[in-house]
């Protein structure tokens, strides 16, 4: 068909969760193809996760109802994967918490639902490592407190320049993981062993904040683009877990999807 390219523009859903102006191109696009409106148009959505689920349901309440999701694994929810291997009690083997509130749609929505923890597991983000922390080598001897502070917090300046997009044009091209190893290089404290381990150490669990392998995966200069909602950072689900809030999404769809399983939904 004629839109088949711009279809692929409208799923590309923002970082906001909306897809509200692709949703406007995709019908200008069937007013400009043989399709007579949005109920002929054919449109597929690869991946279930939130995106997918979202771009979904907001298209089948515009009028869409030829709709195609498909997954490639046994269930839906993409890094969402809430389980109870045990009891009734959840463990939630993907994403645990909702990141900020103003303008983040999915706190917006397990608000309205009573879904948050009513407890006071809500706080600031802050830092991952502080005086009451202590790093040892593998002779068992500790590493001093004083080194380990100093690294952390050069490391923590380093990353801060690049989220604020202050990286020096050498180092724009480069991954994140490389600009930092440069940028280390440059200071004292990579002359010392402890100092160059503890650096190590900082990289590996940069890497859960970015969602990532490897630092040397991420763009030291595109990550300036990832916006941090205000509010508390740490926004605790209740006793559902985040498959609750997927939940909520599975509502504004046709009956199709069950089992926690999605292959091939069509909405028709």
């Amino acid at each position: 068909m004629e839109y088949k390219g711009q279809v692929l523009q409208v799923l590309q859903v923002s970082k906001h969760g909306y897809i509200k102006e692709p949703l406007k191109q995709l019908n200008k696009a069937v007013r400009m193809s043989s399709c007579s409106g949005p109920e002929d148009a054919k449109v597929v959505i690869v991946g279930s996760g939130f995106a997918g689920l979202a771009a979904a349901a907001t298209l089948v309440k515009t009028g869409f109802e030829n709709v195609l999701v498909l997954e490639a694994k046994e269930r839906i929810g993409g890094r969402v994967h809430t389980t109870k291997p045990f009891t009734e009690n959840i463990i939630e083997v993907g994403a645990n918490w909702i990141h900020g509130q103003k303008r983040n749609p999915l706190f917006k929505m397990a608000k309205e639902e009573n879904l948050l923890s009513e407890g006071t597991s809500a706080f600031k983000k802050s830092r991952s490592v502080t005086h009451q922390d202590y790093f040892f080598k593998e002779d068992g001897k500790q590493v001093s407190t004083k080194l380990v502070d100093q690294v952390c917090l050069h490391f923590s300046k380093l990353t801060d320049k690049a989220f604020d997009d202050e990286l020096k044009h050498k180092h724009r091209k480069l991954s994140l993981g490389a600009y930092l190893d440069d940028a280390f290089s440059e200071s004292p404290l990579a002359a010392k062993e402890d100092g160059q381990q503890v650096f190590e150490w900082c990289k590996r669990n940069e890497c859960t904040d970015e969602a990532c392998s490897s630092l040397y995966e991420v763009s030291a200069s595109q990550i300036s683009n990832y916006t941090a909602l205000e509010g508390d950072f740490f926004n605790t689900l209740g006793p559902g877990g985040y498959r609750a809030v997927l939940d909520v999404l599975l509502r504004d769809l046709p009956s199709g999807v069950k089992n926690n399983s999605l292959y091939n939904y069509n909405c028709i």
